[in-house]
């Protein structure tokens, strides 16, 4: 039978065949093929019922997905959703404070697995209009759809529902800035937990502890994801990492080096037009600190290299 991955949890995948759910074990021969859990939340499986539950012995190719990489397990991918139409980038322009970079990393894995993007600036009342419509200026500049929403006053809530209609989409963004809620704006009924800011720190705590495949009653599906604390872009090369920002390839063929990585090299039109604002500086401040964390995480170890040599 085949039937689509709506939620894990300890293990277990749910699987929707159209009719019910069932609770799938992960047969060991699929499970010793991945260093992650090989199953992800909008994956398309085969499975054998047994009984009332079920044994998933096979997972059909994946169309598209978005990933990253696995915490604490360096050069490994975390498959977050797949199956997926559109990424739903969050963030909120308070509690927690809107962080471009956060936002940038999420649309350059975007980006990477082929995913269009959208995103959503939450919690509007609770003041920074000006920074809200600067979020939303400098992401329309680059051709990204920008949505501005309060899940508490309902502002922006059906042009995102119109935005959803339809298709699958998965919700991704830090901690706190109110994924959950805002679900529970557009849809009434979805029972999700939520939790407050801290005011002191100004930094959420997860409410939501898996992914779910959620039906939307007016078209399409949504996936809320956990928060994400530290998100780490997977397997890009730092020269590839260039093509994930779309506003630079103009600038880009006009560089002196073809090899260019647009940082302090002489020559870099992209550098030069980030300068004059010809590409937006917040864009480029964010590549230049998404570049230098892939650096780091890619080279070498020399230090345990050196230790190594040492005690041969």
């Amino acid at each position: 039978m085949r039937g689509r991955v709506v939620r894990i949890l300890a293990g277990v995948c749910w699987v929707d065949d159209g009719a019910r759910e069932w609770p799938c074990k992960v047969r060991k021969r699929l499970l010793k093929s991945s260093r992650t859990f090989p199953i992800a939340v909008g994956d398309t499986v085969v499975f054998e019922p047994v009984g009332a539950e079920g044994v998933v012995t096979a997972r059909l190719q994946r169309k598209t997905k978005l990933s990253r990489e696995a915490a604490g397990d360096r050069g490994v991918e975390q498959v977050i959703a797949a199956n997926i139409d559109q990424v739903v980038v969050v963030a909120s322009v308070r509690l927690p404070p809107l962080s471009f970079t956060a936002i940038d990393r999420l649309l350059v894995s975007a980006e990477s697995g082929g995913l269009a993007s959208l995103v959503c600036i939450n919690k509007v009342d609770l003041g920074g209009e000006e920074d809200a419509e600067r979020a939303r200026a400098l992401y329309e500049r680059v051709h990204y759809r920008v949505v501005l929403t309060s899940a508490r006053t309902g502002q922006g809530i059906e042009a995102l529902r119109a935005e959803l209609r339809d298709k699958v989409s998965v919700f991704a963004g830090e901690s706190g800035v109110g994924k959950s809620s805002i679900l529970m704006a557009i849809q009434p009924g979805l029972k999700l937990v939520t939790r407050e800011v801290s005011t002191a720190t100004e930094r959420g705590r997860h409410a939501t502890t898996h992914v779910s495949l959620l039906k939307l009653s007016f078209g399409g599906y949504v996936l809320d994801t956990p928060g994400i604390t530290h998100f780490k872009n997977y397997n890009i090369k730092p020269a590839d990492l260039q093509l994930c920002f779309p506003e630079f390839a103009e600038w880009a063929a006009r560089c002196r080096f073809r090899n260019c990585l647009h940082r302090n090299e002489p020559g870099c039109a992209v550098s030069e037009a980030a300068r004059t604002d010809a590409i937006p500086a917040a864009r480029y401040a964010s590549y230049l600190e998404i570049l230098g964390s892939i650096i780091e995480r890619q080279r070498p170890d020399w230090e345990t290299r050196k230790i190594g040599q040492r005690s041969i």
